[in-house]
């Protein structure tokens, strides 16, 4: 009996220790399971792992409980974070500071854009300037002219020209024409019927009209006027008194004192600027009874009042023998001719070496030449006709370079001809029809008669 309670008794001597082992085991666990609430700052390196001791095998001695396993993985990957993170946040800063190679690199860079960007804006400018792409660029306007009228001739159907011929008595039809610019300007041709008809079946006006100084958007009225006496007109005439007469039972208002006319109007044409260098006009609201043929002839005659003066050194390009030479000469621009000389003194003491005529260029405008063409600079171009020796009917074109000083005596001299070359080409229009009326001029007849 006493053997079995000393068994018993160190059974639970036995157990008593296993427990004490265990409540000391769960207390270890409990102390390495736990971390300090500190930062990582505040851990001193001695207590941080490496990844060489993370990676020593567990010792012998320590029983492999799943505890113990736990813990190990705990210590493989807390190391990690807090051996690798600080390396990263001393890294971070020595990457954001700026190097002193750099910014010079960086600087240069910059300037180097700066200077690029320049230079392209400069070249484009002179481009533009080459090509007369000019923004500020105002166009011109012509300059006043002369414009006169004569040789009126307003032809009549032949068949009514045959009839007034075989009849006998007082005239049928008068006829006048009023050529009206503006409310002042206002001119009248004297009344003329078919007896008066010189060729033929066109009645001829002596009647001449000069508008001076008038603007290049001038508008000119031709009015013709017909005046018809016959039976009919008579009938009308009557009928016009009788009812006068009942009129004069009633009560009649104040009577106007002016007196209207009995012409009226058969036809009419407005003469423009585009008219020039036409002989043939078309006349409008012409009545399908009229004894009109529909058309009225005029010679017009224009001249333009161009100020145009300028002068000074231009270097002209001349072909010596088959070879370009650039001569420099004192040029005198007045109108549409350029006359040239050596010097400014022998203006006043001798005769131009030479002149050329803005008359006979066949360009609108001067224009800038291209660099690619022409290496000069302030260069410009005129080309106009030569006439040849030979063949009297053919004109050959010839281009004339000039070299200016500076760009804006290139400038003034562009727009010294452009503006000679817009007032001759507006006020001097010529076509097929100035030919023939240059022909029928000498004879006095614009229009061939028909009889």
């Amino acid at each position: 009996m006493e053997s079995e309670k000393e068994k018993s008794e160190e059974e639970r001597e036995s157990k008593e220790k296993h427990c004490d082992e265990s409540k000391k085991l769960e207390s270890n666990k409990d102390e390495l399971l736990t971390f300090p609430s500190t930062s990582q700052d505040s851990i001193p390196p001695s207590l941080l792992l490496t990844p060489e001791e993370t990676t020593t095998p567990v010792s012998e001695s320590a029983p492999l409980y799943s505890i113990d396993a736990y813990r190990t993985q705990r210590q493989n990957k807390a190391p990690n974070i807090q051996s690798v993170t600080p390396v990263v946040q001393r890294r971070a800063p020595e990457k954001s500071r700026p190097q002193p190679s750099t910014l010079n690199e960086e600087a240069g860079k910059l300037q180097n854009r700066s200077a690029l960007l320049a230079e392209v804006a400069r070249l484009r400018e002179e481009r533009g300037s080459e090509s007369g792409e000019e923004g500020d660029y105002v166009p011109q306007q012509p300059c006043r002219g002369t414009v006169s009228i004569t040789n009126i001739q307003l032809p009549l159907k032949v068949e009514f020209v045959c009839s007034s011929h075989n009849r006998t008595g007082r005239p049928s039809h008068f006829f006048f024409v009023l050529i009206r610019y503006g409310p002042c300007n206002i001119d009248a041709t004297p009344l003329a019927t078919a007896a008066d008809a010189k060729n033929g079946d066109t009645i001829s006006f002596p009647t001449s009209v000069i508008l001076k100084d008038i603007r290049s958007s001038f508008e000119i009225d031709v009015e013709v006027y017909s005046l018809q006496h016959g039976p009919g007109h008579r009938q009308v005439t009557g009928y016009a008194k009788k009812a006068s007469e009942h009129l004069h039972t009633a009560a009649l208002p104040a009577l106007n004192p002016r007196r209207s006319s009995n012409f009226c109007l058969v036809g009419s044409h407005k003469i423009t600027l585009a008219s020039l260098g036409h002989g043939k006009f078309p006349l409008d609201k012409v009545p399908f009874l009229s004894p009109l043929e529909g058309n009225i002839y005029l010679q017009l005659n224009s001249e333009g009042h161009s100020n145009v003066q300028h002068q000074g050194f231009l270097t002209m390009f001349e072909m010596i023998s088959g070879y370009g030479v650039w001569h420099r000469r004192y040029f005198v621009l007045m109108g549409c001719t350029m006359s040239y000389w050596n010097h400014p003194n022998d203006r006043e003491t001798k005769d131009a070496e030479g002149s050329i005529s803005l008359s006979s260029s066949s360009s609108q405008c001067v224009r800038p030449v291209k660099r690619d063409s022409c290496a000069r600079p302030f260069t410009f171009e005129l080309v106009s006709s030569v006439p040849q020796q030979q063949d009297a009917g053919q004109d050959t074109f010839a281009k004339r370079w000039f070299s200016a000083d500076s760009k804006e005596e290139r400038l003034d001299w562009m727009e010294q001809h452009n503006q000679a070359l817009l007032d001759f080409h507006t006020w001097n229009r010529t076509s097929g029809t100035q030919s023939q009326q240059s022909n029928t001029c000498s004879s006095g007849n614009l229009r061939e008669s028909i009889l």
